[in-house]
């Protein structure tokens, strides 16, 4: 892409399907010794008797055996359903996230290399600042790449060269160890891989690279792609031509195993496209995973509510064999928020 002067457009964001990633799981057997003195409607803590009504007659609850970082509690109520709230689930253990950018750095790319140079330490705070304490690891694959004096230790550059169409190669290669470009990805971190180009991937391609993440532990059910991409080829408008549409990128994003989201290139500001990413990074670390401390019936279905506004069916999951209730990324409780399950246990 040939840039004569600064980006003109909007922000677009094409793909807004966000990553399934895992996220860890807590034991609620462990949660806590306090629930367990409930027996007999009376939480051992206090004393006092659980199955108190509220002014509606319904039956209420003791938050004695809870916390507001994450306590969890559980009462069988008059019709003999569950009840399990995970009292101001704070998302104090979000997942890891390991953040690997690859560069398109050739010619045409210098305005948008300088672009992520300006905001990368923004995009990177508002990350931690919208998930919180996320632990998080990051490398720019491109040559040449300044970091400013201020960016996180957290951050590395790895001086390798990103051509126009091999950016999935080079992630290949950095995951693979192939070429010595390899770092230490983490085992159990979500994988956000973001591919920066104005051209469109060939030899390895999505296929390949969807291959790869099957074949990988440490990736399968972990990886998102998501690119920042040229979405009509040629000139677009004034100052930002395209070479080639990222139709590879594109299917990588929307793949179920790599789901991502893709951005305009064109856009003229950086740190709001920057900012859309970060939200979806920050999104998919939140837990999303909380085990039932007994098996449900699935076929009565279940009642799921987050900060007291119930959920669709459509946003969560439930798995029989784990007994494990999943959130939908975009529904995912934030901090603070308390997470209320009732159903039917088996």
């Amino acid at each position: 892409m040939v840039c004569s002067s600064h980006r003109i457009g909007s922000l677009a964001v094409v793909t807004a399907s966000i990553a399934l990633g895992c996220a860890q799981n807590t034991n609620l057997a462990g949660a806590n010794d306090a629930s367990k003195g409930k027996a007999n409607g009376k939480d051992k803590n206090s004393g006092a008797n659980s199955d108190i009504n509220d002014a509606g007659g319904r039956p209420g609850r003791n938050t004695a055996s809870g916390d507001a970082s994450g306590g969890v509690l559980e009462e069988i109520l008059p019709d003999g359903r569950v009840k399990l709230t995970f009292v101001g689930e704070s998302q104090t253990k979000v997942s890891p996230v390991d953040i690997v950018i690859a560069l398109d750095t050739s010619g045409s790319m210098n305005e948008e290399r300088a672009a992520l140079e300006q905001n990368l330490n923004g995009f990177l705070a508002q990350i931690a600042k919208t998930a919180g304490n996320v632990d998080y690891m990051a490398w720019i694959l491109a040559r040449p790449f300044n970091l400013t004096s201020n960016t996180d230790s957290k951050v590395e550059v790895v001086p390798t060269k990103v051509s126009s169409n091999d950016a999935l190669m080079k992630l290949r290669d950095f995951v693979t160890g192939a070429g010595g470009s390899s770092r230490p990805l983490r085992d159990q971190s979500q994988k956000q891989f973001i591919i920066i180009s104005d051209d469109n991937a060939r030899r390895v391609v999505a296929n390949d690279f969807i291959g790869l993440v099957a074949s990988t532990p440490k990736l399968t059910g972990k990886t998102s792609v998501s690119g920042i991409i040229g979405l009509k080829p040629g000139a677009v408008q004034t100052g930002c031509n395209i070479a080639a549409v990222g139709t590879e990128y594109q299917i990588l994003a929307a793949a179920p195993t790599t789901r991502g989201i893709i951005l305009d290139l064109c856009s003229n500001n950086w740190s709001q496209l920057l900012g859309v990413l970060a939200q979806k990074i920050a999104t998919d670390t939140l837990r999303r995973d909380f085990p039932l401390s007994t098996a449900a019936k699935p076929a009565i279905g279940l009642n799921v509510s987050i900060a007291g506004i119930e959920i669709a069916a459509e946003s969560y999951t439930y798995d029989t064999k784990t007994r494990t209730l999943s959130i939908s990324p975009d529904k995912a409780p934030k901090s603070g928020q308390e997470l209320v399950v009732i159903y039917t246990p088996n």
